[in-house]
C-alpha cells in the first residue's frame, strides 16, 4: 500500500485521520485536501528537487504526501534554522523552497482517478554526522512503509490507536509516526499530551517522558523511547508507575527503528530484539545493520554514496547482546539530542569557528542533572566574556538558540590538560559549576 490516505478514503471515508485540539479531519477530507494540493503543485511547480520547511504540521503533512504523489525529490529542513537551510539548498542545487501555508490559494478539488508516481518519490532527509554538514540520507517511501509496518505490530499499533504527534516531521521519528498511523488507518493527533485524554501512543524524550510520569494517562499502550539518552533514574520512575516503556535503536539510515522491546528494570539497559525486517551483527564491538527499510544511499553535492560493505551497514555505534537483546553502549557521530533537536557539535564549531577573533574550538556535550549541557572550548586572544555574547549571536543567527552553549572555557587552560574530547569532557565536567562564562 503506497497510498494508504486515498485507499482508506474509499474504505473507511469517515474515519478520523487527524485530529487536533479543536478540529478532526477524515481521510475523506485528507485525500480531498493533499488531491487539491497535488494538482496545484503539478501545474506549478516543474523543478524535481522540492525542499520543505512548512512550521504547521497539517499543512506539512497535507504539501508532503502531494510532492509524493507528484514522485519529487522532496527534502525535509528544519523550519527554525532559515539560514542554514539557505546553505544547504545552495549546496544540493535545490530552487524551489515551500515554507509557508499555501492553503489560501487553492480550491477544493474532488478525487479522481490518475496514476501518481508515488514509486519515483526521494525522501531526502539530512542527519547530522561528523562533518561540517549534515549527511542526506535517500530514502523510498517504501522504507518507511517496511518501518512502519514491523514498528507498529511489535508496539500492538491498530486501525483503533491513536499516536500522538510530538516530534518534528522533517526527522525520522516524526515521520514515522506519521507513516504508521495512516498505514494502519488510525488516528494521528497533532498538538500537546495535555490537549488529549485518548493517546494510546507516543513517541517521547526525556522531558517528555518526565512530563508523563507526573499525569495519569489511562488509555497509554506504548511510550517509545531511544535516540535520546535517557538517564536509567527517570527509567526506574517510569516503570514504578507502571507506564508501558518501549525501547528502540535506530538510525535515520533505516527509516527508524530496528530493535524494540518492553522493558523492565532488569532490562532497560538493553534497545530490544531485532525486528523481522533487519539483521543485526557485532563485529569487534561495533553494530552492523541489514534492512530492508535501510537507505538507498547518501546525496553529496555532486554525487550519491553506497551507504553498505558486502550488504552490511556499519554503524559505527558500538554495543553487544545480551541473550536476543541488543545493548547499544555508545552512539558513533557527536550527534546529541536536545528537546527533540538533533544537534551535531561539529556543525556548532564550523559556525563559532566563522568568527574572525576564533582561532580554534571544541564543542563538548556533558550531563547534569539529567539534563544535556553544550560546552565550548575557545582559543582566543580577546576577552573572553565580550566574544561570548558576540558568538551567541552567531549561532542564534546562522543555527537556532538551541545550539548556544551553556558555558565557555579558555581551550588552553589550564596549560596541562590533554586537548582531545575525552580529556576535555572530564574537565568540564568537573568544572562545569565554577566555570567563568
Amino acid at each position: 500500500m503506497l497510498d494508504p490516505i486515498l485507499t482508506f478514503s474509499l474504505s473507511t471515508p469517515n474515519k478520523i485521520a487527524i485530529s487536533t485540539s479543536n478540529n478532526k479531519i477524515t481521510y475523506t477530507q485528507l485525500n480531498i485536501k493533499v488531491n487539491s494540493y497535488y494538482h496545484y503543485f503539478k501545474n506549478k511547480i516543474t523543478e524535481n528537487k522540492i525542499a520543505i520547511s512548512i512550521q504547521d504540521p497539517i499543512e506539512f503533512i497535507i504539501t508532503f504526501w502531494a510532492l509524493t504523489r507528484l514522485g519529487k525529490n522532496i527534502f525535509l529542513l528544519n523550519p527554525k534554522t532559515p539560514n542554514y537551510n539557505n546553505t544547504l539548498l545552495k549546496k544540493f542545487n535545490i530552487k524551489t523552497h515551500l515554507k509557508y501555508n499555501i492553503k489560501s490559494t487553492f480550491t477544493q478539488v474532488t478525487m479522481e482517478e490518475t496514476k501518481f508516481k508515488i514509486k519515483e518519490t526521494k525522501y531526502c532527509i539530512f542527519t547530522a554526522g561528523s562533518t561540517a554538514l549534515p549527511k542526506c540520507v535517500i530514502h523510498s517511501v517504501n522504507n518507511f512503509f517496511i518501518s512502519a509496518k514491523h514498528v507498529g505490530k511489535s508496539c500492538n499499533f491498530n486501525s483503533q490507536s491513536k499516536w500522538l504527534l510530538n516530534l518534528p516531521l522533517f526527522h525520522v521519528s516524526g515521520l514515522g509516526i506519521m507513516f504508521r498511523s495512516f498505514l494502519y488507518n488510525a488516528e494521528l493527533q497533532v498538538g500537546r499530551i495535555q490537549d488529549f485524554s485518548s493517546t494510546t501512543h507516543i513517541s517521547c524524550v526525556e522531558k517528555q517522558l518526565e512530563s508523563l510520569i507526573s499525569h495519569n494517562f489511562k488509555c497509554l499502550q506504548c511510550i517509545l523511547i531511544g535516540g535520546s539518552k535517557i538517564s536509567e533514574k527517570i527509567i526506574n520512575r517510569a516503570l514504578e508507575k507502571k507506564l508501558p516503556i518501549y525501547k528502540t535503536y535506530g538510525l535515520s539510515e533505516t527509516a527508524s527503528a530496528v530493535s524494540i522491546n518492553k522493558i523492565t528494570k532488569k532490562t532497560n539497559h538493553t534497545s530490544g530484539k531485532c525486528l523481522p525486517h533487519c539483521k543485526i551483527k557485532i563485529k569487534n564491538k561495533i553494530i552492523y545493520i541489514q534492512s530492508e527499510s535501510l537507505a538507498e544511499s547518501y546525496l553529496t553535492q555532486n554525487n550519491t554514496k553506497q551507504l553498505t560493505s558486502n550488504n552490511w551497514f556499519k554503524t559505527n555505534d558500538l554495543g553487544y547482546f545480551e541473550k536476543t537483546n541488543l545493548v547499544v553502549t555508545k552512539r558513533a557521530d557527536s550527534i546529541i539530542i536536545i528537546n527533540g533537536e538533533n544537534i551535531s557539535l561539529e556543525t556548532i564549531e564550523n559556525t563559532i569557528n566563522t568568527h574572525q577573533d576564533v582561532l580554534e574550538n571544541k564543542m563538548i556535550a556533558i550531563q547534569q542533572n539529567s539534563s544535556v549541557i553544550l560546552c565550548c572550548f575557545i582559543n582566543t586572544k580577546r576577552n573572553l566574556e565580550k566574544l561570548t555574547t558576540e558568538l551567541n549571536s552567531l549561532i542564534k543567527k546562522e543555527l537556532s538558540s538551541l545550539f548556544i552553549p551553556k558555558k565557555y572555557f579558555f581551550l588552553y587552560k589550564p596549560n596541562n590538560l590533554k586537548h582531545s574530547k575525552h580529556e576535555l569532557k572530564i574537565y568540564a565536567e568537573q568544572n562545569y559549576e565554577s566555570a567563568d562564562s
